[in-house]
């Protein structure tokens, strides 16, 4: 599914999310902004896929620009996972708002120079791994008030 970086996320449900928004969801038939990003930024994407990892499905999507299926990476704590089977929902640094990625947003910055939008990183930035903020249940109260209507 493609959407625009800073759009409202709408993906599978039936409202947009005000407070959330897209990052990531790239198509080949769209320009993204490229450039490098920093390896302490990639770090810190790393261990979101673990700490911030939500809305897990049962298949997986495969990368538009390389068409490598499936993708597999193993996390530094030796766990393996499969990027295109779940999204990454940070918050920004007031809270105010979160930003919902792919998985393989990791995969777009390391192998295709994806450069994502300034509030996104610094989100993952200075996300915790902590109970401070729990992805999940912020993923599953807003996707239940989305489908509440």
């Amino acid at each position: 599914m493609f959407a625009r970086d800073l759009e409202p996320y709408r993906h599978g449900v039936p409202i947009q999310l005000q407070d959330v928004f897209s990052i990531g969801w790239l198509s080949r038939n769209a320009d993204y902004p490229k450039g490098d990003s920093p390896l302490e930024f990639v770090q810190r994407l790393e261990q979101a896929l673990s700490s911030h990892r939500v809305n897990k499905t049962r298949g997986y999507h495969i990368c538009e620009f390389c068409s490598k299926s499936p993708l597999t990476y193993t996390l530094g704590s030796g766990k393996t996972i499969i990027l295109g089977s779940a999204e990454i929902w940070v918050p920004s640094l007031d809270k105010s708002m979160i930003y919902a990625a792919p998985d393989l947003v990791y995969h777009y910055v390391t192998e295709h120079r994806y450069l994502p939008p300034e509030g996104f990183f610094s989100a993952v930035m200075n996300a915790s791994e902590s109970q401070e903020w729990d992805s999940n249940s912020e993923c599953e109260k807003r996707m239940e008030a989305a489908f509440r209507g």
